[in-house]
């Protein structure tokens, strides 16, 4: 078996080097494989029922930039004040978006109602995959938050019918929601899930 792997992958003897290659990759996917399987344990909790996660029908695209995390974190304390039933009155005025002594709770953990995977997920990293489930969760060995994308979709389409009216007091946080709730849209069509890093400069879509 191990020489039709091998030959598959494009390798046409078996030597040390060969071999040495075929384990890391099967060593890769088989960790892959049981991130995916932890991640559909965590959604069947939630849920009550068995969860799978759908074919893909589109392939991703580029790497695209969403935002600064400043720029994040001030959605989210849009949301943070939307949950309590009131926007701020303006934008942020501190140097610090987490000291908002609204949004600071979430950021500690705070369960929100309204808004759980927008206050909940990681700020900048982590996935939203396209699986329906109530709240995000965190996978401490892998140390990566996993929110849902239809979730997520509802919950910045509740945000956007508050905040709309506003565009002009918070333009900013306005343009990360929309590029936000478009690009959840493509994931929910596509049946993909989405990748968040901030490794460079900025928050960004990555595949």
């Amino acid at each position: 078996m191990i020489y039709g792997r091998l030959n598959i992958l494009g390798y046409g003897s078996v030597d040390r080097a060969a071999f040495e290659s075929f384990t890391k990759f099967k060593e890769a996917r088989d960790a892959a494989d049981a991130l995916v399987l932890e991640v559909l344990d965590q959604v069947a909790l939630q849920t009550g029922a068995p969860a799978r996660l759908p074919p893909a029908a589109a392939s991703p695209g580029n790497p695209r930039p969403l935002g600064e995390l400043e720029t994040w974190l001030d959605l989210k304390r849009l949301a943070a004040h939307a949950e309590g039933g009131s926007l701020p009155e303006g934008p942020r005025d501190f140097p610090d978006p987490s000291a908002d002594p609204v949004l600071r709770p979430y950021l500690s953990g705070k369960e929100a109602s309204n808004y759980p995977h927008l206050l909940g997920h990681a700020e900048s990293e982590g996935v939203f995959i396209p699986l329906p489930f109530p709240r995000p969760f965190w996978l401490a060995k892998e140390q990566v938050s996993v929110g849902s994308v239809p979730g997520l979709a509802a919950e910045l389409e509740r945000l956007e019918r508050i905040v709309g009216a506003h565009k002009d007091v918070f333009p900013a946080e306005v343009e990360l929601l929309e590029k936000l709730l478009a690009l959840c849209r493509e994931a929910d069509r596509g049946r993909l899930s989405i990748e968040l890093s901030s490794k460079k400069q900025g928050v960004q879509e990555a595949h």
